[in-house]
């Protein structure tokens, strides 16, 4: 799996992926965004050559990668779980 994604980052412009990917909205007390954030999130993943897939937590979904036999995953919870401005530390969950 780690030769995969090597590949695939090799030939990414994986700055500007980056850039696109922390502008998108994905604000999880209001839910702006969320599912817009989910849907990228797993594109990311499947472009990378991964099966992606959403895992129920109660709470928003986690985003994971695998690939085929033994080996890590990829698991997605960053910038796709933010707070609202100016309530950072305050009632987060």
């Amino acid at each position: 799996m780690i030769e995969q994604l090597r590949d695939w980052a090799g030939g990414r412009h994986l700055v500007g992926e980056l850039a696109d990917w922390i502008s998108r909205p994905s604000v999880s007390r209001t839910g702006e965004g969320m599912a817009e954030a989910a849907a990228h999130g797993l594109g990311l993943l499947r472009a990378s050559g991964l099966q992606a897939r959403e895992v129920e937590t109660g709470g928003w979904p986690a985003l994971v990668g695998t690939a085929d036999g033994p080996g890590p995953h990829v698991l997605i919870y960053g910038h796709y779980d933010v707070q609202p401005a100016g309530l950072v530390g305050v009632g987060c969950r």
